[in-house]
């Protein structure tokens, strides 16, 4: 009996060692690399990353809990633009994966131009894809992020919002918010010039419900004789439980496009639990909404 339980204290032992080096390994011997990665960033998100982002990182160790991906088809129509009753008719679908990247090789293959003229109806059909993840760093605090990449251009490149909405049992933690926007610049050869990146530290659209950011998506009339491809960004902010009580929390990814708009100033109204209202065109399209749950 008493060898027995020699042999169970020495296991027990053992196991502890393991756990407390494999837990001590990930938290303060991982590579930049490895850190980013727990923090829900993506390969391109890594590649893309500067030197002002990598020092608000700093020190930050996280284990990633949960990341959703969702994929979205974007179809924006304008019927007859001489009309004073023009229509921009959005929709946004989800679709699989596969069946995304399905579309977009036909899409590339068989490239139909969607301009019929001014007077005439416009269509065009875009993806996209948005992930939401967070990480646990541990001591009651988590970093939420909420990512999109159009797989293809939108036909409206306008302002357009990125948001993260959470349930009464998470407090943002002040200064933690930031958010990021980069596109590739191709020149009229379709060759690649160079990566180009906006960065925003803090919001004003932010209230005890989530935060929001505006991005302004860049179009190819910003460079003269260049195609700007593969806009994609961001938005991200650490949280904690708002009291010690609470079990979980639900956070909410949102990305809001923009078509015609009609008022220079957004109007963002920050509802929580995963309703984010957002105003400032004639069309406003909204990718349905990802949701994951933080288990406290």
């Amino acid at each position: 009996m008493k060898k027995f339980l020699l042999i169970m204290l020495c296991f027990f032992i053992f196991s502890s060692t393991q756990v407390f080096a494999s837990s001590s390994s990930l938290n303060g011997n991982m590579t930049d690399y490895e850190r980013y990665k727990q923090l829900g960033f993506s390969d391109q998100e890594i590649s893309d990353m500067t030197d002002e982002v990598k020092s608000r990182l700093e020190g930050m160790n996280g284990v990633l809990v949960e990341s959703k991906e969702r994929y979205y088809r974007v179809t924006e129509t304008v019927m007859n633009a001489f009309d004073e009753k023009a229509l921009v008719s959005p929709t946004s679908v989800e679709i699989t994966k596969e069946q995304a990247y399905k579309e977009l090789a036909e899409d590339l293959a068989n490239p139909i131009s969607v301009m019929s003229g001014w007077g005439s109806d416009q269509t065009s059909t875009s993806w996209m894809k948005m992930t939401t993840s967070y990480s646990s760093l541990g001591g009651g605090r988590y970093y939420i992020k909420n990512s999109f990449d159009w797989l293809k251009k939108p036909m409206w490149t306008l302002t357009d919002v990125v948001a993260l909405t959470y349930s009464g049992s998470a407090t943002f933690e002040g200064g933690s918010d930031f958010a990021v926007y980069n596109y590739d610049v191709y020149n009229s050869r379709n060759q690649f010039q160079e990566t180009k990146t906006a960065s925003q530290f803090g919001t004003p659209h932010r209230n005890r419900h989530g935060l929001a950011f505006e991005i302004d998506l860049i179009g190819d009339w910003a460079t003269p004789f260049a195609q700007h491809k593969n806009h994609r960004g961001y938005v991200s902010a650490t949280i904690g439980k708002t009291n010690a009580f609470d079990l979980r929390a639900g956070i909410f990814g949102h990305y809001s496009h923009a078509q015609v708009e009609l008022l220079s100033t957004l109007i963002i109204n920050i509802k929580g639990g995963g309703d984010l209202e957002v105003k400032n065109s004639i069309s406003m399209d909204h990718m349905p909404v990802t949701a994951i749950t933080i288990e406290y």
